[in-house]
């Protein structure tokens, strides 16, 4: 049978491990900024790009 730990972690390595779960989820919190900044940029273009599909439409309208 194995024995179990039951020591208790120090107050540094207490807030050690407070300190990287911080820092995991502010790098985590920065990647999903950054992902939704590519994702606000793709849906700008998208809009152009279907802007520039209605605009050329209507002239082609206009044409007739």
């Amino acid at each position: 049978m194995q024995a179990r730990d039951t020591s208790v972690a120090t107050p540094a390595a207490a807030e050690s491990q407070r300190q990287s779960a911080n820092a995991r989820y502010e790098l985590e919190i920065a990647l999903l900024r950054q992902r939704i900044t590519q994702l606000e940029s793709a849906v700008e273009a998208e809009r152009q790009r279907r802007q520039a599909v209605v605009d050329r439409y209507e002239r082609l309208l206009e044409q007739r």
